[in-house]
C-alpha cells in the first residue's frame, strides 16, 4: 500500500520506495484509469490477450511459453522454450578452458563468459551473461538476415486476426527493427547437462558449450501496428530455431576465436625478453636504493629488495634454459609479483633449491594447460641453485643473523599463494625502462650493483 510520509525523511524514503521503485506499476495504473474513463482509446494490450484468438495462437507456438507477472502489470513476456523443456538454444560453440581465462580456475563464472563474449555477468546466476545496450545491438546485427526474411514474412500479411493490417513495407521495416532494439532480450547461458543431452551435444558440452535465450516482451504502450509486427515477428521465429542456432554459433565462435589468438598473443608478450628484461631492470634499480646485503637484526633490512635482487639474478641466468610453462611461473609468481609490491619476501625454502614454492606453482600451471596429475607431480627443479644466489646477495651474514631472520620467516605463510587473477598485458615498464634491454644489458646492471656493494669484488668488465 501507499504510505503517508510525516517528515521530510520520510518523504525522500516514501519516493523512493513506493514511488521511484513502484513506476511502472504506477504509469500503467494510470493508463488503464484513462482507459476505463474513456479518456484514451484501449491499446491492443486491453483486450487482444483475452480473446479465444490469442489463447490458440500461443497454444500453437511450439518454441515459446508466455506469462503475464502479476508484480509487472502491462506486460506479456514470451521466452524461447523449447522441446524437452529446453530454455536457450544450445550450440557447439565452446568457451576456452577456464585456466585460460583465470589463473587457476577450474570452471566457468559468468565473469568468465563475459570477458570472452561481452556482456554483463548475471547477479543471480554464475552461468548467465545479459546483453544490454551494445551488446544486444551487435546481436541484432547477427539477425539481419533473419529479420530481412521476417520483413518479407510480415510483408505477405499473415492471417492473424489481431488487429489493423499494415500494407506499407517500410512501417513493417520499421517495426521489425524496433523489436529488435526495445522489445527483444537476449541471454547466454552456460549449457548444463540437460540442454546438452536435449540438444544432442556430448557429455562435455556440459559446463562449457554456450546457449542463447530469447525474451520478447509486448507491452501496453504498443499501438496496432506495432503489435501486429511484434505478432509476426514472434511467429516467424517460432519456425526459424535451427538458423538461429546457426547465427549464435557463428557468433560465439568468432568471439572465442578472437579472445584465443588475443589471449596467445599476451601470453606471448608477457615471457618475451623485452617485457622480462624491462621489469628486472625496474626491480634492479629498485632494490639499489635500499639495504638488503645484510639480513642480520637490522632495521634498515629491506626483504623485497632483497628478493628483487635474488630473483633477478637468478632469473636472469637461467631464463634461456626455462620452458615456456616455467618462463610464465617466473613472470607471473615472482618477477611481477615483486614489481607491484604483492611479493615481499622469497626466502630460499624449496630441497631442489629452486626458489620457494616454484615445484608447486609449476605443477598448477602445468595442470591448468592440460598436464595429467601424474605428468605435473612429477616435475622437479634441476637447474642452478637459487638458494646460492640469494646467500650471495645476503653479504656474509653469520649463522645467528641468518637463524633470526630464518625465524621471523616461519612465522608467515607456508603455503603457496592459490593462483588468481586473470592473465592481462603485462605491466608497462617505466618510461626510462622502455628501451629493449638485453641479456647483457641486465647482467650488467646487477653486476654494478653488486659491485656497488661490495659483495662481487673483482674488476670492471
Amino acid at each position: 500500500g501507499i504510505n503517508n510520509p510525516d517528515d521530510y525523511e520520510n518523504y525522500i524514503d516514501y519516493l523512493k520506495n513506493d514511488v521511484d521503485s513502484e513506476y511502472e506499476g504506477i504509469k500503467e495504473q494510470i493508463r488503464k484509469n484513462l482507459v476505463d474513463g474513456e479518456y484514451i482509446a484501449p491499446s491492443p494490450f486491453d483486450s487482444i490477450p483475452e480473446t479465444e484468438t490469442w489463447e490458440n495462437w500461443v497454444d500453437s507456438l511450439e518454441n515459446w511459453s508466455t506469462y503475464a507477472p502479476d508484480d509487472e502489470p502491462g506486460k506479456i513476456y514470451f521466452d524461447y522454450n523449447g522441446p524437452g523443456n529446453q530454455h536457450y538454444i544450445s550450440t557447439t560453440a565452446r568457451m576456452p578452458e577456464p585456466s585460460e581465462i583465470t589463473q587457476g580456475a577450474t570452471r566457468h563464472t559468468s565473469n568468465g563468459i563475459s570477458s570472452v563474449i561481452g556482456g554483463n555477468p548475471a547477479r543471480a546466476s554464475h552461468a548467465v551473461v545479459n546483453h544490454t545496450g551494445q551488446a544486444a545491438k551487435q546481436i541484432a546485427k547477427e539477425f539481419n538476415e533473419i529479420n530481412r526474411q521476417a520483413r518479407e514474412y510480415a510483408a505477405r500479411q499473415l492471417q492473424l486476426d489481431f488487429g489493423e493490417k499494415y500494407s506499407n513495407d517500410e512501417k513493417e521495416e520499421e517495426q521489425i527493427n524496433s523489436l529488435m532494439a526495445a522489445r527483444a532480450k537476449f541471454r547466454t547461458h552456460l549449457v548444463d547437462a540437460h540442454h546438452a543431452k536435449q540438444a544432442g551435444l556430448p557429455p562435455e558440452a556440459a559446463d562449457a558449450n554456450l546457449g542463447l535465450s530469447m525474451q520478447i516482451t509486448f507491452e501496453s504502450d504498443m499501438t496496432g501496428d506495432v503489435w501486429d509486427a511484434a505478432v509476426k515477428y514472434v511467429h516467424f521465429l517460432d519456425d526459424k530455431i535451427e538458423e538461429i542456432r546457426k547465427i549464435a554459433t557463428k557468433m560465439y565462435q568468432e568471439a572465442i576465436d578472437d579472445y584465443k589468438a588475443k589471449s596467445k598473443a599476451a601470453k606471448a608478450s608477457l615471457i618475451s625478453w623485452e617485457n622480462v628484461g624491462s621489469i628486472i631492470a625496474e626491480l634492479v634499480a629498485y632494490a639499489n636504493r635500499f639495504q638488503w646485503d645484510n639480513p642480520d637484526d637490522d632495521p634498515r633490512y629491506n626483504p623485497r629488495a632483497h628478493a628483487a635482487i635474488a630473483i633477478s639474478d637468478w632469473v636472469d641466468s637461467v631464463w634461456k634454459k626455462l620452458n615456456p610453462t616455467e618462463q610464465r611461473v617466473a613472470v607471473l609468481r615472482y618477477l611481477q609479483p615483486l614489481q607491484n609490491g604483492s611479493l615481499t619476501r622469497a626466502t630460499p625454502n624449496d630441497e631442489s633449491g629452486a626458489p620457494p614454492f616454484w615445484n608447486d606453482y609449476v605443477r598448477q600451471e602445468l595442470v591448468a594447460i592440460g598436464a595429467t596429475g601424474p605428468v605435473a607431480r612429477s616435475y622437479r627443479w634441476q637447474g642452478a641453485s637459487y638458494k646460492d644466489v640469494w646467500l650471495r646477495h645476503a653479504g656474509t651474514p653469520t649463522e645467528a643473523g641468518l637463524e633470526h631472520f630464518n625465524n621471523q620467516l616461519s612465522r608467515g605463510n607456508t603455503e603457496p599463494e592459490q593462483l588468481r587473477g586473470t592473465l592481462g598485458e603485462p605491466r608497462p615498464a617505466q618510461e626510462s625502462l622502455k628501451k629493449s634491454l638485453t641479456s647483457q644489458d641486465v647482467r650488467g646492471m646487477i653486476r654494478e650493483v653488486l659491485r656497488s656493494r661490495g659483495i662481487l669484488n673483482e674488476g670492471p668488465h
